[in-house]
């Protein structure tokens, strides 16, 4: 999956609603995609720096169908340079585990 920080509205748009029909919680996926996007400032403001590194399958992964897919991988694409990101890809093969995903540390 694409980090929330780098999703357009319409890929996180399908994301939160995965979510919400998954879980079967209350329907707040306009605001949690209105936040979503406000964060998304940071990445403008000049005063914050991301490393990202995303799974290499995170841009094959269809979510909400082609056009969709398209605009998020034009999204990556145009976002590559900003100053503010690193952005990195972890390939799916011959890739080392150093530990467990998830472990936060």
């Amino acid at each position: 999956m694409v980090r929330g920080t780098l999703q357009t509205e319409a890929y996180a748009t399908v994301i939160l609603r995965q979510v919400v029909d998954f879980l079967g919680v209350p329907d707040d996926v306009p605001a949690g995609v209105a936040k979503r996007m406000r964060r998304q400032e940071v990445l403008y403001d000049g005063d914050h720096h991301y490393d990202v590194i995303l799974g290499e399958q995170a841009p094959y992964t269809n979510v909400g169908g082609p056009e969709l897919m398209q605009a998020q991988t034009d999204r990556l694409l145009r976002d590559i340079d900003l100053p503010s990101l690193t952005l990195g890809t972890l390939p799916t093969a011959g890739a080392e585990r150093t530990r467990p995903l998830g472990t936060g540390s």
